[in-house]
């Protein structure tokens, strides 16, 4: 490894640490809220400061919601739905190298057994990925298909159950 490639693959370590909040008091993590799930809404949460790194961070969310639907999964823009939220925060090294932290994660809101209102966590995936830009975006969607599908594949299980 050169001084360029552990100088990245430290400050993606840190940054993935950064990005990934504490737990809320109102918010909980349930596996069974997937046989809950009747419609997901999908949105990306983009913050990667060079555009060569993730130019098109929309094909995201188009990649995540055509996974959705060839499993029977609904996909909507209501409210009351459940959340998949895909959220990518990255930036370009000085040697042109991107380095980009990417987290997807189901979740809604909803009455709490305490009677409050909170998050109920039902998946969450994340990691970091360094290398040149030129296919970062490709890397990126192919990433975002692999855990869509195990959402998809979790959610049908547990349907079944």
């Amino acid at each position: 490894m050169n001084r360029t490639t552990i100088i990245s693959t430290a400050l993606a370590t840190i940054m993935l640490v950064i990005s990934i909040p504490e737990r809320a008091s109102g918010q909980y993590t349930s596996s069974m809220q997937l046989s809950k799930v009747s419609a997901i809404q999908v949105y990306v949460e983009d913050s990667v400061d060079a555009d060569d790194c993730v130019s098109n961070p929309d094909t995201l969310q188009i990649e995540a919601e055509l996974v959705l639907r060839r499993s029977g999964i609904a996909v909507t823009d209501g409210l009351d739905s459940h959340s998949f939220s895909i959220s990518i925060v990255g930036y370009q090294t000085e040697s042109s190298l991107c380095v980009v932290s990417y987290r997807v994660q189901l979740w809604k809101s909803e009455v709490l057994h305490d009677t409050t209102i909170g998050i109920v966590e039902s998946f969450l995936r994340s990691g970091v990925m360094t290398g040149p830009h030129s296919n970062m975006q490709d890397r990126l969607r192919s990433q975002v298909n692999e855990y869509t599908t195990a959402l998809a594949n979790e959610i049908l299980k547990a349907r079944e159950n």
